[in-house]
């Protein structure tokens, strides 16, 4: 039984090696083969002008009187707390802004920079950033700055 299961195997294999199969193209491949490779003219196309459409900034016109015309930097009193401390270096009159947390990513905002777990400050280095703050270590030890 098993013999003439292998004899009837290999009479199919040997059938099916023998016989040359071409699939049939489809019309689209048929004019692929018969590509020609003559020059062909290309014709230029101009632009059209349009003519009523409008520059969306020139549409606001009237509605400038709700901005301020003076800078915001201007505007806004200095920060007090932070001055001269923020430049002396550590510890006193940092101000953690923002903290954002998403997936793997964890960045903090103080004194308006950007900041990472890792990243070296002039107020220490960041050992950890969650929901609640942000650890900073520094020649002192470690400190936690919350938002304020």
């Amino acid at each position: 039984m098993l013999v003439t299961l292998a004899v009837i195997a290999a009479i199919f294999f040997w059938l099916s090696y023998s016989i040359d199969i071409k699939p049939s193209l489809t019309p689209q491949e048929k004019r692929f083969t018969r590509f020609s490779y003559e020059k062909m003219e290309i014709a230029m196309k101009k632009p059209i002008a349009v003519s009523s459409v409008k520059n969306p900034l020139e549409s606001i016109g009237g509605q400038e009187k709700d901005y301020p015309s003076e800078a915001l930097a201007d505007i806004i009193p200095p920060d007090k707390a932070g001055g001269a401390e923020q430049e002396k270096g550590k510890g006193k009159g940092q101000k953690l802004s923002l903290i954002l947390i998403k997936d793997r990513t964890k960045l903090a905002i103080v004194n308006g920079v950007v900041v990472k777990e890792g990243d070296l400050t002039n107020m220490g280095r960041v050992k950890k950033i969650n929901k609640d703050g942000i650890l900073l270590k520094d020649d002192q030890g470690e400190k936690w700055l919350k938002i304020e």
